[in-house]
C-alpha cells in the first residue's frame, strides 16, 4: 500500500459581518468622546463626512424642533411632581431609548394630557369645596 503525504497549510477563515451606513448626531461636546466610546467597542468604522445637503438641513431643524416641544412637554409633566420624588420606570431605559422618536412624542404628550386633566379637576374640586 502507499502512502501519499499531502501537506495542510493552516487557514483561517473571517467573514466580516455586514455593516450599515448611519448618521451619528451627538452635541458638539460629546462627539469625540462619543466617537472614541463606538470606536474602542469595535463597532464603528469612522468615514470623513461630506456637507449636508439643504434637505437634511431642513429636516433636522423639523427634528430639532421637534424634540424642543418634547422637552417642554416633559418639563411641564415634571413640574407636577414634589421635588425629590422617586419615579419608576416600568421599561428598562435602553427600550425607551430605542422607541421611534414618534412613539415617544405620543407617550409623553398623551401623559400631558392626563396630567392637565387631573389638574384641571382637582382645582375644580377645591373651588366646589369652597364655594
Amino acid at each position: 500500500m502507499s502512502r501519499v503525504e499531502v501537506n495542510m497549510i493552516p487557514l483561517i477563515v473571517n467573514t466580516p459581518d455586514p455593516m450599515a451606513k448611519v448618521r451619528i448626531v451627538t452635541t458638539k461636546d460629546y462627539s469625540t468622546k462619543t466617537l472614541k466610546t463606538l470606536h474602542t467597542t469595535g463597532v464603528l468604522h469612522v468615514e470623513e463626512s461630506e456637507e449636508l445637503k439643504p434637505v437634511d438641513k431642513e429636516a433636522i431643524e423639523e427634528e430639532r424642533r421637534k424634540i424642543g416641544e418634547l422637552l417642554t412637554s416633559i418639563n411641564d409633566i415634571l413640574a407636577y411632581m414634589p421635588k425629590g420624588e422617586r419615579v419608576s420606570l416600568k421599561e428598562d431605559v435602553e427600550v425607551i431609548y430605542t422607541k421611534p422618536f414618534d412613539e415617544v412624542d405620543r407617550e409623553v404628550r398623551l401623559l400631558c394630557t392626563k396630567l392637565s386633566n387631573m389638574h384641571r379637576k382637582a382645582k375644580s374640586h377645591q373651588t366646589q369645596r369652597r364655594g
